[in-house]
Parts: structure tokens; C-alpha cells; sequence
């Protein structure tokens, strides 16, 4: 259990068994979280490349954020190590067909990573049904835990490589038998118990109620707060209209920066993620 996301996404790719000669494959809806440590990777050697969103429809201006043909043309060189991508982008709310990259990477042999920080407790996610090799998460937004907690699924078909994962300094002469080939202690740090036990409540809630009626009523709330702010001609709602096409969005203010409007929103005690 990581401290969060970010770390989350670090130590999968950073560990992730990607060799010099291969691709990786992200979208270009990816928050920083997930950009950087593959920034990283690409000083390494490894090719980063971005997958181009597709418009579908030229008659209305519908714009896919995910080109699955390109995708999987690309898949099909047999080059690619992993593709990375989001659940769901941060700003716009919008949905990447995260299922539908997870059937085609497998279809050639690539690993997937999926950073669900942004859908974990507002969608119902099966993990091993999803089929993905890597899910990270973060415990504070959808699962309602506290902050300083996350989480990195791994499946038992992923191929990692962590050398630090047991904590020890290599001996000479002696057999690495014993060395974990998932990450451990050393990789994501000591463990915040209390944020623990708070995502440990949280789940357990979580899962006593209706969630089906829950996460209706919330979107039903999101609903008519848009509804509200869209009737503010100094407002920008971005992502999908109808909540179950995507997730919470973003607004920006005509004049001013996003740190502005965060500074005058905690003025009147309203929270800003």
C-alpha cells in the first residue's frame, strides 16, 4: 500500500520489465502523476508514444480521446512493453475505453497500466475481471478515505523488476533466490496506519450501502450543481453533460487563473482538490 497515486504509478513503472528496445504507449489525457515517471523512462531509452485521440463523427465534432485503430496498429509491431494510461481524464472528466485498451493490448502481448484514481468508488471495478496488469488508486476522492493512502493491484501474470524489494544489499556469492520479483517495504515507503484503517472504514461503509442508489443520488448532486453553474455566463463547464458519461469535472472563471479561483473558493471555506 502506497501513500497514494502518484507513488503508485511510480513504483509500477519504474519496476515494470521493459526492455531498452521497446515502446510505451500513453494517452494525451494523462495527469502529471503518470507523465513524469514515464519522462523518466524515455531518458532511459525506452520510446514514449502518444496515442492520438480520434474524431469519429466530422459532422458534429465528436472527438474520442482514445484512437483504438491506431492503437492497435501499433500493438501489432510487437514492440510495445506497456501501454499507460488513465481511467478517466482529471480536467475534463472524460472517460478513456480503458476496457476496450485492455482487450486489444493483450491481444499482443503488452502489459497495461491503469491509473484509476480518478473512477476507484465512482465506478464498480472487478480488478481481476478488468483484466489490466497494473491499477493504481488513490483512497481520497472516490473511496472518501483519508489522505496519505493508495494502492497498486498487480495481477499474477505481470512481469516486474525489483531489485530493492527485500530490503537487503546483494551479497556476493550468494543466490537471489529468495528476492521478491514484486514490489515491497523498500519501494513504496513505510505505510501511513492510520490513513490505513481510515480506507479500511471507508471500504467497509463503502460496501453497506446501496451503491447503485448511492452513486445515483451523487450524480443526481452533480447534476444540478452544473445546472446551476451553467446559467453563470463568466463559467466554463468542462466534460461530458450527462454524469454517467463521465466523471466530476472542472470550471474555469473568464479572467482568471485556476490558482485565483482556488485562493477565493477557500476564502469561503469551500474545499478545492
Amino acid at each position: 500500500m502506497p501513500p497514494g497515486c502518484t507513488s503508485a504509478l511510480a513504483v509500477g513503472i519504474d519496476d515494470a520489465l521493459i526492455a531498452s528496445d521497446k515502446r510505451v504507449l500513453t494517452s494525451q489525457w494523462e495527469h502529471h502523476a503518470l507523465h513524469r515517471p514515464l519522462l523518466r523512462l524515455a531518458s532511459t531509452g525506452v520510446r514514449v508514444e502518444y496515442i492520438p485521440p480520434r474524431r469519429s463523427e466530422p459532422t458534429h465534432g465528436h472527438v474520442s480521446p482514445i484512437d483504438l485503430d491506431w492503437l492497435e496498429q501499433a500493438l501489432s509491431k510487437h514492440d510495445v512493453g506497456l501501454v499507460a494510461i488513465t481511467a478517466a481524464c482529471n480536467v475534463t472528466g472524460e472517460l478513456l475505453p480503458y476496457e476496450d485498451v485492455i482487450r486489444i493490448a493483450h491481444q499482443y502481448g503488452s502489459m497495461v497500466l491503469i491509473d484509476a484514481a480518478q473512477i476507484v468508488g465512482w465506478r464498480k471495478l472487478d480488478l481481476p475481471r478488468l483484466g489490466a496488469d497494473m491499477v493504481a488508486f488513490g483512497g481520497h476522492k472516490g473511496l472518501q478515505a483519508p489522505w496519505g493512502i493508495g494502492g497498486l493491484y498487480l495481477s499474477d501474470r505481470v512481469q516486474m523488476e525489483c531489485t530493492s524489494a527485500t530490503c537487503e544489499l546483494p551479497v556476493a556469492g550468494k543466490s537471489d533466490a529468495n528476492r521478491s520479483p514484486r514490489p515491497g517495504y523498500c519501494d513504496v515507503g513505510s505505510v501511513d496506519q492510520f490513513a490505513l484503517a481510515g480506507l479500511h472504514a471507508a471500504i467497509r461503509m463503502l460496501r453497506q450501502q446501496n451503491m447503485e442508489a448511492y452513486l445515483t443520488d451523487a450524480r443526481r448532486q452533480i447534476q444540478r450543481i452544473r445546472a446551476t453553474l451553467e446559467r453563470i455566463d463568466r463559467l466554463c463547464l468542462f466534460g461530458p453533460v450527462e454524469p454517467d458519461q463521465g466523471m466530476p469535472s472542472l470550471l474555469a472563471v473568464s479572467g482568471f487563473s485556476s490558482s485565483e479561483v482556488a485562493s477565493r473558493l477557500r476564502r469561503h471555506s469551500l474545499f478545492v482538490g
